[in-house]
């Protein structure tokens, strides 16, 4: 591949360069990452099921890096690219839950604001839009109360309807921005389940369907033909661990993604598939703060931008002394047989 040859756009939406896929990243590479800003891949991940089902509000952050060094083919075959594309971000989200009881769960409101930049080099002949803020997500909740075995909680799972606004900053004549540039909605169900003393397993299932862009007409796909809109897609975020010591979890994380349609104007029969997968842990710090650790290797990538590694670090704190919407702060009580 020579440095202007033209690629495809991405996935689900304009192949964002990050996770957060809650979260911050770089938007519209003319490659597929899929990942966005304001989507989350593999963002959250341990213990992802638990917290919103009481009332009050919380405070997550995230923070992570992510590299690109190569362009995976539509099997999946491997070119290297002339440099290496970086980005780091930082997401603050805010979460509340309702003292009141709907469809037998605890009603509540997300909002999360990313923030991203990026380096670009000369993977792509345009260049990077620099750093700023992403796409505003937010959106309802059903936060459902967990179901308790002798006292303790063995499933815990809430549902949510995000809506993706293209509020981060974005020029169609960069090849690399921090927002999209186009609305997407993204319902995912969220859940944890206990099997064992000491271990733990969660999921969040996605889907996310994407809207024109905006400023189509600048939105140049192969070619110099229009991508009018990004293909819908799926993706599954999953982790499991165990207990290694007090409080501490130690075990594995990923996710994978499909492309179910493709991009409206782009070459047909290119959507993305990846599975990305890594070590990770999970810390309850005190009964009002926690952290989850992840990094993501790539396993398998097709018509995708991948190579390289991402990190990623959660914490967690109730505003209120609640339990917040994101990963069960009563850890040493989440633990089935463990008085």
């Amino acid at each position: 591949m020579t440095k202007n040859q033209p690629v495809k756009h991405g996935l689900l939406p304009g192949a964002l360069a990050t996770g957060l896929l809650l979260l911050g990243g770089a938007a519209l590479l003319p490659v597929a990452a899929a990942e966005r800003t304001g989507t989350n891949l593999g963002t959250r991940s341990f213990f992802d099921g638990f917290g919103g089902a009481e009332p009050g509000c919380a405070f997550i952050a995230y923070a992570g890096h992510e590299t690109f060094n190569s362009l995976h083919g539509p099997n999946g075959n491997k070119e290297p690219i002339p440099a290496q594309l970086d980005v780091n971000y930082l997401v603050p989200q805010a979460t509340c839950s309702a003292d009141m009881k709907v469809f037998g769960g605890s009603p509540g409101w997300n909002a999360i604001v990313p923030f991203s930049g990026q380096h670009s080099g000369a993977i792509v002949p345009g260049p990077a839009n620099g750093a700023g803020l992403g796409d505003i997500l937010t959106g309802p909740y059903i936060a459902f109360v967990p179901i308790m075995k002798e006292g303790h909680p063995v499933f815990a799972h809430s549902v949510e309807f995000d809506i993706v606004a293209p509020t981060g900053k974005y020029d169609a004549s960069k090849n690399v921005n921090p927002g999209n540039g186009y609305w997407s909605i993204n319902p995912f169900w969220r859940a944890t389940w206990l099997p064992a003393q000491g271990w733990e397993m969660s999921w969040r299932a996605n889907y996310i369907h994407n809207f024109d862009h905006i400023s189509a007409d600048n939105h140049a796909g192969p070619g110099g033909s229009p991508v009018l809109r990004n293909g819908d897609g799926v993706w599954l975020n999953f982790a499991a661990s165990k207990e290694v010591f007090k409080d501490f979890y130690f075990g594995l994380n990923g996710y994978w993604l499909k492309q179910l349609s493709a991009d409206v104007g782009a070459v047909p029969g290119q959507q993305q598939e990846s599975l990305h997968i890594g070590p990770g842990f999970h810390y309850t710090m005190d009964k009002f703060n926690q952290v989850n650790f992840n990094v993501y290797l790539p396993v398998y990538d097709a018509n995708a931008l991948s190579g390289g590694y991402r990190i990623n670090l959660q914490y967690t704190h109730p505003l209120n002394g609640s339990t917040p919407s994101g990963p069960d702060l009563h850890a040493r009580d989440a633990r089935p047989g463990d008085g």
